[in-house]
């Protein structure tokens, strides 16, 4: 699988407009163009492989024009706080404005193949058990019947390292620090690093989505990112229809968990860089 530089003519006549997020998508929704548009160097046989399973292409970045980082709270502000229908953006803007981690994180800047929903059978499954399905989902459907980059299959080899009883005791523990020191040990390993949303790429990627074609991701569940709170807990980001009796409350929801926590609506949404 030969890997070459794409201009982002070819790679949006490869992907189609609706799975092709770049540069004028991100004019269109921030009204600045990117300072730095990477290269794409994802090979066109993966280009293919990601439109055919609904993943969409994605330039993210993380500073404004005046070289500022890109926060979630520059994006909320940059829309006024609502969608272009008028709701709320977020259900509450307090809680990342006072979180300071959520607050000052950004994009990571590149492109992304991302899918706009949490891919199957990755609810109802703690932190742990989800990256087993992350890592299923690479080997069994991403890269299936296609060679495997090295980093991903070191990354793997890593987490087979980790996942023992110990480590599964651990992560259903309720003690502190005992559930953030996993937490933080689950958060960085390099699978869910190359493979999880940070929260703020979440929100980023669901703005211009919405203002591009006007579709609502995750309206009725959730993706758990590989960011961390002040405090350590896994931030989940989504639920934007969760209340549907109050259209004035609707708005993406950010919250935290122990790695031990799972539910039927909290998933994960897979996405990955070029390697």
């Amino acid at each position: 699988m030969e890997t070459v530089t794409l201009s982002c003519k070819q790679a949006l006549d490869i992907m189609g407009s609706k799975q092709f997020i770049g540069p004028k998508d991100i004019e269109n929704t921030f009204g600045f163009m990117p300072n730095t548009i990477p290269e794409i160097s994802f090979s066109v046989e993966e280009l293919e492989r990601g439109r055919e399973l609904g993943q969409q292409l994605i330039l993210y970045i993380d500073t404004k024009r005046d070289g500022t980082p890109f926060t979630v709270s520059n994006i909320h502000n940059i829309i006024s706080g609502v969608t272009s229908d008028g709701k709320n953006l977020l259900y509450d803007k307090t809680h990342i404005a006072e979180d300071l981690v959520l607050a000052t994180q950004t994009p990571r800047l590149g492109w992304r193949l991302t899918t706009p929903e949490v891919i199957d059978n990755s609810t109802n499954k703690n932190y742990l058990q989800q990256t087993e399905t992350l890592i299923k989902y690479l080997q069994n459907v991403h890269y299936k019947e296609v060679v495997m980059p090295q980093a991903f299959k070191e990354a793997i080899c890593e987490f087979n390292t980790i996942n023992t009883s110990e480590i599964r005791e651990k992560i259903m523990s309720l003690e502190t620090p005992k559930w953030q020191e996993v937490a933080r040990m689950l958060s960085g390993l390099s699978i869910n690093e190359l493979t999880r949303e940070r929260s703020s790429e979440v929100i980023y990627r669901w703005v211009i989505n919405e203002k591009k074609l006007g579709v609502k991701n995750l309206s009725l569940s959730y993706t758990w990112s590989n960011s961390l709170n002040k405090v350590g807990g896994l931030v989940f980001i989504g639920l934007f229809d969760g209340n549907l009796f109050d259209s004035y409350w609707k708005g993406l929801r950010a919250k935290t968990w122990r790695p031990r926590g799972f539910h039927s609506n909290v998933g994960v949404c897979f996405s990955v860089g070029a390697l």
